[in-house]
């Protein structure tokens, strides 16, 4: 049996809107376009959720998978990862993550990646240009 203490507690947790907010993921919409060489552009929508990979649904070959995980309270800002298979690509920063942030983005993909273990100032190495991907957030 539940005392008065134990049911007025139960009844708070349950009417707490930080509760009730915990338990539903943030969902969010983004819209895209990819251009990448001599592909057709491709144009899409996805629907994710934050903290968790989205895979933007991308039909080329060979594939290029791009990641988005957006940040749990504010979508709009997060990680994006990029995999070419059969070569190495990247982003600007000579990596296959980066970060983005705002609800419209342009994330530049080369063709290339930095080595791994040393040091290396990418200004002096330009890695050829694949193509663009924009995308825009809305929640």
């Amino acid at each position: 049996m539940i005392g008065k203490a134990g049911l007025a507690l139960a009844v708070g947790l349950a009417a707490s809107p930080a509760l009730a907010s915990a338990a539903e993921p943030v969902r969010y919409t983004v819209r895209y376009g990819l251009t990448l060489g001599t592909f057709e552009p491709v144009a899409g929508e996805a629907l994710c959720i934050a903290d968790a990979d989205c895979v933007i649904p991308l039909s080329l070959s060979p594939a290029i998978e791009i990641r988005l995980r957006g940040h749990p309270e504010n979508p709009s800002w997060g990680t994006a990862f990029v995999f070419c298979a059969g070569m190495e690509c990247g982003f600007g920063n000579g990596r296959r993550t980066t970060g983005y942030g705002g609800r419209v983005n342009r994330l530049l993909i080369y063709d290339g990646v930095a080595q791994e273990g040393g040091i290396e100032i990418l200004g002096l190495r330009r890695l050829p240009l694949l193509g663009q991907f924009d995308f825009a957030i809305n929640r």
